[in-house]
This record gives C-alpha cells, structure tokens and sequence, in this order.
C-alpha cells in the first residue's frame, strides 16, 4: 500500500496444514513415497527389532545431541523445547516420542509433539534422526505416530511448520521436501510491512 515499505520481497514464513476427519483415511493425501516408506516400515522394522515409545527429556536430549541435525543446525532448537517442556510441565499438551532400537536400547530419531486444545490443533517440533534411522524410515514412521495420537485426541488441525521458501538457508532444502509428501496445504505469509508516521516506526 502507499507509504509502506518492505524489507525482503521474499515471504516472511511458509507453513503447512493438514486437516485430518476422524471418518477419513489420512494417508489418502500422502505422496506414493510416504506409504511406501511407512509399509515399508511397518512390514521390516516395527516390533522387529525397532519400536516407537514415550522417552524422557533427558534421553530425548542425549540422542538429539548425536543426531544429523544437531551438526546441521546447532542446539538451538532443542534449548528452545527444552524451555518449552519446562513451562508444560504438569500438563498433558506436550509429547515426546522416539523410534527405539530394542537390542541397544539406543533412540534413533526423535519428534515433540504440541497439542493446542483451545484450537484443536497439534504441530510438532525439534524432531531429529541418526544415521542408524535413515535405513529404517524411522522419521516417517514417527509423522504417521503423530497423525494416530492426533485422531485420539480429536485433534482436527495438523501444522507442519517452516516450509523453505527463498532467502531461507538451503539446508532447510531437503526437509521441507519430505514434510511435502505428507499432503499438507501450503500458506504463504506476505512480508513485513513498515512505515514512518510522525517520526514513529509502524
């Protein structure tokens, strides 16, 4: 608009939403990839010698710090849950979930889960995977987790967050890809907009 400015023509943030029907197969919107992976998973892997459990902070903590994506992008985002995890304390809006290698009692790959029962909503953050995950589709195995726990509670709303858009470090690349083949609506949110009025910034 007239008088506004902006400082990046690029998007501010990209998100992605699922709406899930508790009467609706929810794999119906997934890529081909993302059910192969998940058969493949469950017909190889789940309760062969890998498994999907409730973990603690702390153990979700020790694995993270092994995993491919703390070297990528730092401990940021696990200082950041680990706040978030203290301010639910007592409550029963967070979830943490690991895929388990039941000879080594080894987590392999990670994902915290958000409830937000004011808008039926769920998002999910910090998830995390070792080298060890990446032959088992451990991470598709925990996004379908988070979709099943999701129906349990009614949750009709999913929101998969950060989407890459340009302008944004080319590492996010790879996962913004794979969060794509879960189906999710893409919404796009325009940039800042600033102006000076009457020497204050707006």
């Amino acid at each position: 608009p007239k008088g506004w400015h902006v400082l990046s023509r690029h998007p501010w943030r990209v998100d992605g939403f699922v709406k899930l029907a508790a009467d609706a197969d929810y794999k119906a919107g997934w890529y081909k990839q993302a059910r192969r992976d998940l058969r493949q998973w469950e017909e190889n892997f789940l309760n062969k010698g890998y498994c999907i459990e409730a973990v603690s902070l702390e153990e979700y903590s020790s694995a993270y710090a092994k995993s491919t994506v703390r070297k990528k992008v730092g401990l940021d985002p696990l200082e950041i849950l680990q706040r978030k995890c203290a301010a639910h304390s007592g409550g029963d809006t967070m979830q943490l979930f690991g895929v388990r290698n039941t000879a080594t009692r080894e987590v392999v790959a990670g994902i915290a889960l958000l409830y937000s029962p004011t808008f039926n909503s769920s998002k999910y953050e910090c998830p995390f995977i070792l080298q060890e995950a990446k032959k088992i589709y451990a991470m598709t195995a925990l996004i379908d987790h988070w979709f099943k726990e999701s129906l349990k509670r009614g949750i009709s709303l999913l929101v998969f967050s950060a989407f890459w858009n340009p302008g944004e470090p080319k590492n996010w690349k790879a996962f913004s890809l794979f969060k794509s083949h879960f189906g999710p609506q893409l919404v796009t949110y325009p940039p800042a907009l600033w102006k000076f009025v009457r020497g204050k910034l707006y």
